[in-house]
């Protein structure tokens, strides 16, 4: 996998560690196809969040990764706003 610039790869987990139990939202959990349509942003951009774990929810099942709806509508609202007011 890539390089992540000025992260850290270290989640400080261990192998023993119990996976936690995910409450599933009654729509079901989103691919990284569907958050990226729901950004507006390509699947290779939600990728890299997730390598780099910059932040975006997510929820790892195995080799596969899904994202809570919920959260990541939230993630979203509490990013910083940009541009000139």
């Amino acid at each position: 996998m890539g390089n992540c610039d000025g992260g850290s790869n270290n989640s400080g987990a261990s192998g023993n560690a119990r996976p936690s139990l995910v409450v599933v939202p009654e729509g079901g959990l989103w691919t990284a196809a569907d958050v990226a349509a729901y950004l507006s942003l390509s699947v290779d951009w939600v990728w890299k969040q997730v390598r780099c774990n910059s932040g975006l929810p997510f929820i790892r099942l195995g080799r596969n990764v899904r994202f809570d709806p919920d959260k990541v509508k939230a993630w979203l609202a509490a990013q910083p706003q940009g541009g000139k007011q």
